[in-house]
């Protein structure tokens, strides 16, 4: 399968910057990109990363070309000759009685499939936050979010959802993830805008609402 190039030039860049593999491709399906499509371009990104090239196959074995005296090649060349005369012709009565009509074909457009994703950008972030939860770094690309979140609490709790805003927009993802006791976990913010996701580059405030046992509390944060 031939893979667009600007698709692995952009996979490249994020992982460079420190995208995970899950996030990366999630971000692509979202925005159009086949799952075959996406998941061939990371496999080619990463054996070209891991290996500095791709190896290539060994050469065929050149066998020696027969020996052909000057009488057979001359014959060939006259019956090539001969048959594509023939051919001709036939063509040319076929047509000229009306027998054979050329069809009118029509050259199929190409789909190039979405749009290349623009690059990534990485935020530096100042959180205001209430425990038990703590927000850490968060990241803001074209087509989606990911922030992350540390328990602060010597037992596990579950997010169940989170709801973005700033002035009157917001976006809301539900999604369960769990959060092991003093541990971390990063929140794909996918069901945002990418007008919505480029108002929140100066500044927003996030709603978390995440349940300890049967406890179900929401705290709020403010990212600037």
């Amino acid at each position: 399968m031939v893979v667009d190039e600007s698709l692995l030039n952009y996979i490249r860049e994020v992982k460079a910057r420190g995208y995970s593999q899950d996030t990366v491709r999630n971000a692509l399906i979202n925005k159009g990109w086949s799952p075959e499509v996406v998941d061939d371009a990371i496999l080619i990104v990463g054996i070209s990363i891991e290996s500095g090239e791709i190896p290539q196959p060994q050469p065929k074995p050149q066998q020696p070309a027969p020996v052909k005296t000057k009488s057979n090649k001359k014959i060939i060349l006259i019956a090539f000759i001969t048959v594509v005369f023939i051919i001709i012709a036939l063509l040319i009565y076929l047509i000229s009685n009306n027998m054979l009509s050329v069809p009118n074909i029509e050259v199929p457009t190409i789909n190039t499939g979405p749009e290349a994703p623009a690059e990534p950008i990485l935020q530096n972030q100042f959180c205001k936050y209430s425990e038990p939860i703590e927000c850490s770094e968060y990241q803001i690309a074209p087509q989606f979010m990911t922030l992350s979140f540390k328990n602060m609490l010597n037992e596990d709790i579950k997010i169940n959802s989170v709801t973005i805003y700033a002035n009157e927009d917001k976006c809301i993802t539900e999604k369960e993830i769990t959060i092991n006791a003093n541990g971390e976990a990063q929140f794909l913010i996918d069901t945002c805008s990418s007008d919505l996701i480029s108002k929140f580059q100066s500044g927003f405030n996030v709603d978390v609402t995440y349940s300890k046992g049967r406890d179900r509390k929401t705290v709020k944060l403010m990212y600037s």
